[in-house]
């Protein structure tokens, strides 16, 4: 959740939703700042943020395993 112009890097890691009023609201400024007003929000992101990346690393290997499953067939996907 740290602004990519501030030295965030695009992880998946780094992301999180938030409408566009809110996206454009925040900026370039650290999530705690943002959030300074709103501790128990902060908080709940914070806690979020942090929890494994388990089902998008499910998701990942399942779409490679397929890709390359479907590459070997004669199937044109254009």
């Amino acid at each position: 959740m740290v602004a990519r112009s501030n030295g965030g890097p695009d992880r998946v890691s780094n992301l999180t939703l938030a409408c566009r009023c809110c996206n454009r609201k925040k900026g370039q400024l650290p999530v705690e700042l943002f959030l300074k007003r709103k501790p128990e929000l902060l908080k709940q992101i914070l806690a979020k943020s942090k929890r494994p990346l388990r089902d998008a690393a499910s998701v990942s290997a399942t779409r490679n395993t397929l890709f390359k499953a479907l590459f070997h067939t004669d199937v044109d996907f254009v």
